[in-house]
C-alpha cells in the first residue's frame, strides 16, 4: 500500500493532507461512540484542497476496524476508494512480522510479556485481517460499488505502469501520466518471525480459502490463480482518494 500510495503523491494533481500524513487513523479509533458532526468536519477539514485537485487519507485498518467503515461513510460519502489486496499467506505473515516488530517494542514486552502478547493478541489481529470477505461485503453495503477500485498486489507488480494508469482512469485522471521508478519497492521490513513453507503455507491458506471465494464473488477484478497456493485475497487498504 505504502509503494501505491507513493505513486500517487507524485502525481501533480494529488497534493497532501493538512496533516502531511500517509494515514490518519482518524475513524478507526473512535471505539464505539458514533462521530458527532464536528468530528466529521473535523475530519473533511483535513482534506482542503485547490480545485480539480485531490487529496486522501491512506489508513490500512479501515476494512478491519469496528465501526470504521460506517464512520468513514457518514464522513466521505462521495469519496473514492483504493482497496489494494495481496496473497493471503504473505500478508498474514507480513502483518504479524509488522506488529511484533513494532507493537512488542514499543509496550516494552519481553519474557513472560511477550509469551502472553503474541499468542493472544498479535497472532489473533494478523490472522483476522487476513480475512477479508466480511470488511468487504461491508465496504459494498455502505459505498456504491463505481466508487470502489481495487489493485491486486501480484498484478500490479507484473505490470506496474498498465494497473497505476488504470488507477488514474478510476480517479478521473489522465492515465498517461507515468511516475518515476514505478516498480521500486519503496517499503520493507526484516523479518523477525519464521516465514512458513511447505505444509505450513498449504495449512494457512486452506484456512482461507473459504474467505477467498466469497471475496472473488464480490470483487471480479481479483484473480485468486495469481497465488500460487490458492489462497484467499487479504487488504493491504483500503486508502481513500478523498473527493476533488
Amino acid at each position: 500500500s505504502t509503494w501505491w500510495y507513493h505513486l500517487l503523491c507524485q502525481h501533480p494533481a494529488v497534493v497532501p493532507n493538512r496533516r502531511g500524513r500517509k494515514e490518519l487513523v482518524f475513524v478507526s479509533h473512535g471505539g464505539w461512540r458514533r462521530p458527532t458532526d464536528a468530528d466529521l468536519e473535523l475530519y473533511r477539514s483535513v482534506f482542503a484542497r485547490p480545485p480539480g485537485h485531490l487529496c486522501g487519507d491512506w489508513t490500512a485498518n479501515y476494512l478491519y476496524a469496528p465501526f470504521a467503515l460506517d464512520a468513514l461513510a457518514l464522513a466521505a460519502p462521495d469519496a473514492k476508494l483504493i482497496l489494494t489486496v495481496r496473497n493471503p499467506v504473505d500478508r498474514f505473515v507480513s502483518m504479524l512480522n509488522q506488529f511484533t516488530l513494532h507493537r512488542a517494542e514499543l509496550v516494552g514486552a519481553t519474557g513472560r510479556g511477550r509469551t502472553v502478547l503474541e499468542p493472544w493478541s498479535l497472532f489473533p489481529e494478523a490472522a483476522h485481517q487476513s480475512r477479508i470477505a466480511e470488511g468487504v461485503e461491508r465496504m459494498l453495503r455502505l459505498f456504491p460499488r463505481e466508487q470502489i477500485h481495487v489493485v491486486q498486489y501480484e498484478r500490479a507488480k507484473a505490470s506496474p505502469h498498465a494497473e497505476f494508469a488504470r488507477t488514474l482512469r478510476f480517479l478521473g485522471h489522465d492515465d498517461r501520466w507515468v511516475p518515476q521508478d514505478a516498480a521500486r519497492p519503496v517499503h520493507k521490513n526484516r523479518y523477525v518471525v519464521e516465514r512458513p513453507s511447505g505444509g505450513d503455507r498449504e495449512w494457512i491458506a486452506d484456512w482461507v480459502r473459504d474467505d477467498v471465494e466469497r471475496t472473488a464473488a464480490r470483487l471480479p477484478e481479483v484473480d485468486p490463480a495469481l497465488w500460487g497456493d490458492g489462497a484467499s485475497p487479504v487488504a493491504v487498504g483500503p486508502a481513500l482518494a478523498a473527493r476533488g
